[in-house]
């Protein structure tokens, strides 16, 4: 059993690392990391049990990161056998280009799915770790808790339209949608002028919603959507006019500037949808 200068000593030298990694980090992510964090961290790494599973969770974590990586590479060495033997075929031109553009896709949609298989990761990691009561690592389906980005148009409603209006977002938005309130920030006007934020409801699906299928192939979800309908109309116009509004918000420039996975989801959903909408014409 160590003595307790031996205890403070450690302390000490794994408050250093802790430290000496936070300052790596981006200056966004090192203001998340302050001294009663690290310092909590560092007490819990003293308990050899808390040690052995973040050991156990880093050893998983390299473990599949090697796998994925491994199915990766073995994507790409099929894809350049596919390749070699189309280009020794006599007037290849036209099968190669379709084979350029299957393996493309098949390729966003292998890189979908290892990101999907890497936030999963995450999420176990957060969960064992919380269930260890280390400080800071928990997840959560608190909307007031969850720090996230995304575009919408705000309206307002007529001060006498509001009860009526309110009952009928109400029961069209009941499958798995509950109203929430957040804070509403808008981009500039067109003159430039800033507005200033301001509070509204929206209504909001998260991940144990009975109906959510995030967690399926991008395929998966196309399908789903091609043969789904509902009161309000066809899953897939939802999707159309949803990818349509966000390309008007942001612009061609800004697209390419800003969007971010999410969006990028969005609009390989969309193409997946329309091929899809095709082959039933």
């Amino acid at each position: 059993m160590k003595s307790a200068e031996e205890l403070q000593q450690q302390l000490y030298y794994l408050l250093e690392q802790l430290q000496e990694m936070a300052r790596k980090l981006p200056l966004q992510y090192q203001q998340r990391m302050p001294y009663e964090l690290l310092s909590g961290l560092a007490n819990c790494l003293l308990n050899e049990t808390i040690f052995k599973i973040v050991e156990g969770l880093t050893e998983i974590q390299q473990v599949t990161e090697k796998q994925l990586l491994q199915q990766r590479l073995q994507l790409l060495q099929r894809q350049k056998a596919e390749k070699e033997a189309v280009a020794k075929k006599p007037d290849s031109e036209s099968e190669r280009d379709l084979l350029i553009a299957k393996q493309t896709e098949e390729l966003k949609e292998a890189d979908m799915n290892l990101i999907k298989q890497l936030d999963q990761l995450v999420l176990d990691q957060q969960s064992a770790l919380e269930k260890a009561g280390v400080p800071g690592f928990y997840s959560t389906t608190n909307t007031q808790e969850i720090q996230e980005r995304v575009w919408g148009v705000a309206y307002q409603i007529a001060s006498d339209d509001v009860e009526y209006v309110s009952k009928y977002l109400d029961h069209r938005e009941k499958d798995g949608y509950r109203r929430t309130e957040t804070t509403f920030h808008p981009k500039c006007s067109q003159t430039g002028q800033i507005l200033a934020p301001f509070g509204l409801e929206f209504y909001l699906a998260t991940s144990d919603n009975p109906f959510y299928v995030g967690h399926e192939s991008l395929e998966t979800i196309a399908r789903h959507i091609v043969s789904s309908s509902g009161p309000s109309g066809t899953n897939r116009e939802y999707l159309y006019q949803l990818a349509r509004a966000l390309r008007e918000m942001l612009g061609d420039d800004a697209m390419a500037l800003h969007h971010d996975s999410s969006d990028r989801h969005l609009f390989e959903l969309e193409k997946r949808v329309l091929a899809l909408e095709d082959t039933l014409h």
